[in-house]
């Protein structure tokens, strides 16, 4: 678990005392950091607005599918689809989505793929999620009479 603290200094050595003394539970306590890894998120206080990226751990083995599978080569389309579209959700900055797509492509290319395959791929993908998020699909305000 982990918090935003935006209360002082002597307010956060009481909130911790209070805390560490509440009954048979105890906490450990991190020191404070503008920025941190949380599952596959990296979050960061930049400008006292929260951030986020994609956070990928050093010894992750991206096995992707290998492209002599025998799965069909048409559901490479949707799983580039909505890893990126993953990608673009996480990522705060634009340039962090755009890095991790790349990443994504020499993974793929390193894997076995064609890189012209999955180049398409990965734009035909990015097209329809830059499309999508400047276009969202509208919802009813109230239900037709």
């Amino acid at each position: 678990m982990f918090g935003v603290w935006v209360g002082s200094d002597e307010e956060w050595i009481t909130f911790k005392n209070d805390v560490s003394n509440f009954r048979i539970l105890t906490w450990e306590f991190e020191e404070q950091c503008s920025s941190l890894a949380f599952l596959d998120l990296t979050i960061s206080i930049e400008s006292n607005r929260i951030s986020t990226r994609t956070y990928q751990k050093a010894l992750n083995l991206y096995q992707y599918i290998s492209p002599t599978s025998e799965h069909p080569k048409s559901m490479m389309k949707g799983i580039i689809h909505s890893l990126l579209q993953n990608y673009h959700r996480k990522n705060t900055k634009l340039e962090d989505y755009y890095k991790m797509a790349t990443k994504l492509y020499e993974r793929h290319v390193a894997r076995g793929w064609d890189r012209s395959t999955m180049r398409l791929y990965i734009l035909t993908a990015d097209a329809k999620i830059q499309y999508n998020h400047k276009h969202p699909i509208a919802t009813p305000t109230k239900e037709p009479t």
